[in-house]
């Protein structure tokens, strides 16, 4: 408070317990003052707020999705499970904390991972299990098909010898073989091979090859069933991937050629890899959905209590009877109110799955209490102008609620297209990508991965299997639908089955398929060139060349084997150069220490230079289009 002019300024610094206040849960905090020999009060009351709520309606595309059979092929091999430094590796969590740990258990933490991924995406998920070393193991026979039986057994994986990609790939096979269920045609079925090396044990040559060429017949195999498999390679040992890429069949970009395989030499990007082959569903929020919100907690904090829904109690296909369920965050349990669903419950955890087997008839539900957020798949139950409710009550911190209402309404699926750009880099005379899958282009998260889903921020929705129908080009426009042919000023093009090649007399290529793959090659004088500016040299093996060079702006800082920040190891220099402090050596970063550089001198150049043109392919603007869906 100013003495002068009586203004005065109250600051709330912690949450007020409004619990025990009698005053309409107001607190009041009386101030006196005095001024010019009379006094007066300064009453503060301060109000409890409560959540708000307001109904609010989302649109769901409809849709199926199929049902999976997935087999994890790990190397469990001394490499991967040996407690050495040669095995372990730094782990550094998205609070930037570090750990060490080996790469089987990195391994097993991405597996985990993409097991809760496809469960939270997909209706009826089936797992079998591959161990190999010196020789492999298959695990169940009988597939997993709970989330929680799966993960348990990815835990308990071990093992330790040499690495047998050919009966890891054999007992791929005997996953399938003599499993009809697990094998069936109406399943999607994917083969996961994770190893962190090449092949030591076994046939060390192409083991997958087919049985005439002297393989297991792994690669025959898979294309007759439809298979899907990802070869993955995992962390920075991997010095010839010859035989992972022979293991991987995908074609993520759609260019009629498989992929090389998935190699993630930072296992700290293996969870992420992994999870990007998983489609996606629709997940929306009871607490505000598309960037709109519809509850506000307020300064409390809250969670939602309870959750209501129209569920099918009497087994005839129809939502007839409100099922409310019930959280309770102290003892982190679910319960239902009443008798339905009959049994599983209480469930401890914050996280209800309602389906068909406990009533919910229009697909598949994953809700979670203590953030609103939700997970829901059509899953081929809904069709167009179907809709249900989520009606429920958010409680905040001190126990002030409100109710609200989310209605669902599914509709029909529309093809959406998102603009991509794709840069060409020194060394690079093409640029291959696509538009649809967002594969190849710069806003990619991952290369080589497969068209599934989560390829990029260029990602396209192609709706009831949409195509590119044109594409438009250095001022023309073709029409991909059909087949034609022509030719320009100093150009030529044709388009046969939906793909169009365009060549120009300068040496400018395009390729362009309906599926949304593109290769272009621009003319020789487009491709950029390194920067030709002379190259400034710093040594480091003093610590006078270092000062010498840390006034140019060039330093180097220590990390420390278990830790991720800058500065957490001291460097020291000598004959071998910049070292770090605190492990076996000091002339040298090991065992999972490391130096990060900083360059402020603007004359620097670093290991990759700078360039002096960058060039972008020529704008592409895609159209999707979607044939009318077929109806139930």
């Amino acid at each position: 408070m100013t003495a002068a002019t009586g203004a005065y300024t109250y600051t709330l610094n912690a949450a007020a317990d409004n619990s025990a206040t009698a005053n309409n849960g107001s607190i009041a905090e009386t101030f006196n003052y005095v001024g010019n020999a009379s006094s007066a009060k300064l009453v503060v009351n301060i109000a409890d707020d409560v959540p708000q709520s307001q109904d609010a309606v989302v649109t769901v595309e409809e849709g199926s999705l199929p049902s999976y059979s997935l087999v994890f092929v790990l190397d469990v091999s001394g490499s991967m499970t040996s407690p050495a430094a040669a095995g372990e590796l730094k782990s550094v969590d998205e609070n930037g904390v570090a750990s060490v740990r080996t790469r089987l258990d990195m391994a097993k933490t991405a597996l985990i991972s993409l097991v809760n991924e496809y469960y939270s995406a997909a209706t009826n998920v089936s797992i079998k299990l591959v161990t190999f070393s010196s020789t492999a193991a298959l695990l169940n026979t009988t597939a997993y098909t709970t989330k929680e039986s799966a993960i348990a057994a990815i835990d308990a994986m071990t093992g330790s010898g040499g690495t047998n990609y050919q009966d890891g790939l054999q007992k791929a096979m005997d996953a399938f073989t003599g499993d009809a269920a697990f094998n069936s045609v109406a399943n999607s079925k994917a083969v996961y091979f994770l190893s962190d090396g090449a092949p030591s044990a076994g046939d060390i040559t192409d083991p997958g090859a087919p049985v005439a060429e002297g393989g297991n017949g792994y690669s025959t195999y898979i294309a007759a069933n439809g298979i899907r498999s990802y070869g993955v390679g995992t962390g920075n040992s991997i010095y010839n991937p010859t035989e992972l890429n022979n293991i991987h069949n995908v074609d993520a970009d759609k260019s009629g050629e498989k992929d090389l395989a998935i190699l993630v030499p930072d296992v700290n990007a293996l969870d992420e890899a992994l999870r990007s082959t998983v489609p996606t569903a629709f997940g929306g929020s009871v607490t505000g959905t598309g960037g709109v919100q519809n509850v506000a907690f307020g300064a409390d904090g809250g969670y939602v209590s309870s959750l209501t829904l129209k569920l099918d109690t009497n087994g005839d296909g129809i939502a007839e009877t409100d099922v409310t369920f019930l959280y309770n965050r102290t003892t982190g349990e679910i319960s239902r109110v009443g008798g339905f669903p009959a049994t599983g419950f209480p469930v401890a955890s914050d996280q209800l799955t309602l389906d068909v087997t406990r009533g919910f008839v229009d697909g598949k539900l994953v809700f979670n209490f203590s953030t609103g957020g939700y997970v829901y798949l059509t899953s081929g139950a809904a069709v167009e102008g179907d809709e249900f409710e989520i009606k429920f009550v958010v409680t905040d911190g001190d126990g002030d609620s409100v109710s609200g209402k989310q209605t669902v309404k599914v509709i029909d699926g529309s093809p959406q297209a998102n603009n991509d750009t794709d840069s060409m880099m020194p060394g690079e005379t093409s640029l291959v990508g696509n538009v649809v899958t967002g594969a190849g282009t710069d806003g990619s998260t991952t290369a080589n991965i497969t068209s599934f889903s989560g390829a990029g921020s260029g990602e396209d929705k192609p709706s009831d299997d949409a195509h590119v129908s044109s594409i438009t080009f250095r001022g023309a426009t073709y029409v991909l639908t059909a087949d034609s042919s022509g030719s320009g000023a100093d150009f030529s093009y044709s388009i046969v089955n939906g793909r169009l090649t365009w060549v120009s007399e300068s040496g400018a290529s395009l390729v362009f398929d309906d599926d949304g793959y593109y290769k272009y090659t621009p003319r020789v004088q487009e491709i950029p060139d390194p920067d030709a500016a002379p190259t400034v040299t710093y040594a480091f093996t003093s610590a006078a060349l270092a000062a010498t060079a840390a006034l140019a702006g060039v330093s180097f800082a220590g990390i420390a084997r278990n830790s991720s920040v800058e500065g957490s190891a001291t460097v020291t220099y000598g004959a071998d150069g910049a070292g770090v402090n605190g492990n076996a050596n000091n002339t040298r970063a090991d065992s999972l220490e490391s130096r990060s550089s900083t360059s402020t001198a603007a004359s620097t150049r670093a290991a990759s230079p700078a360039f002096r043109s960058r060039s972008t392919r020529p704008t592409a603007t895609c159209l999707t289009t979607a044939p009318a869906p077929s109806r139930r």
